[in-house]
């Protein structure tokens, strides 16, 4: 099957091949029972959906007993064709299905629509405030913020991986550099890395602030080239 599919005319040999392979597959995988028939049925889904064949892929959704399953699978259907909007309303379905397991994927899913595809970035924050695995869905907020043109709030957030990451501190202060070059205030990225130069001299980052800042022109002493902060 993986050597078949993608831009096949409908018409072809290669086509009835393929339909008439799918049929047999179909009809051995609903021959089964319980968890074991879901599973094979879901498993074929996925390669309907590798090899492009989307139509072929719903027709054998439909034919999965276990709801919660069948859901999750038309929601990655739906973001694979690009249906972003279709696919976080259905992640809110699945949110409230007895499935403990999915309904988390469904959540982590449609955090990830707001953010990535949806442009919904309040939203989002919210989701990956109930998501809660630090720092994880912090990091994915600072993006939010950025992406939504609000400079303060991500800084905030990077400031609260430094309070409580310290693995990750170094980077975040950094990123507080990066966050404020993007927003262009050089006053503020120029203060922040000099912070990280002060805060974490060995780190790796503090040689990436030191070159920010005779990119800036700025002496790591405090001092500021003649011309080159305006």
């Amino acid at each position: 099957l993986d050597r078949m599919g993608f831009r096949m005319n409908p018409g072809s040999s290669a086509a009835q091949l393929l339909d008439t392979m799918v049929a047999r597959l179909f009809e051995l995988c609903k021959g089964l029972v319980g968890p074991e028939r879901d599973s094979r049925l879901a498993a074929l889904v996925d390669r309907m959906r590798g090899m492009g064949q989307m139509e072929r892929a719903l027709q054998v959704v439909d034919a999965i007993g276990d709801k919660p399953l069948a859901m999750w699978k038309r929601i990655e259907l739906a973001e694979f064709m690009g249906k972003a909007v279709e696919a976080a309303k259905m992640c809110e379905e699945l949110e409230n299905m007895d499935n403990k397991a999915l309904s988390r994927r469904a959540l982590e899913t449609r955090a990830h629509l707001y953010k990535d595809r949806l442009a919904r970035y309040g939203d989002a924050i919210k989701l990956y405030n109930e998501i809660n695995t630090p720092p994880g869905t912090v990091w994915s907020a600072i993006e939010c913020y950025e992406r939504w043109g609000k400079p303060a709030e991500a800084d905030n957030l990077c400031s609260e991986i430094e309070t409580f990451f310290a693995n990750e501190a170094p980077k975040a202060a950094l990123h507080k550099v990066r966050i404020w070059e993007k927003a262009g205030d050089k006053a503020k990225a120029i203060a922040a890395a000099r912070a990280v130069m002060k805060k974490y001299p060995k780190a790796g980052q503090a040689s990436q602030a030191h070159q920010i800042l005779e990119r800036y022109g700025v002496k790591t002493g405090g001092g500021v080239v003649e011309g080159q902060l305006n």
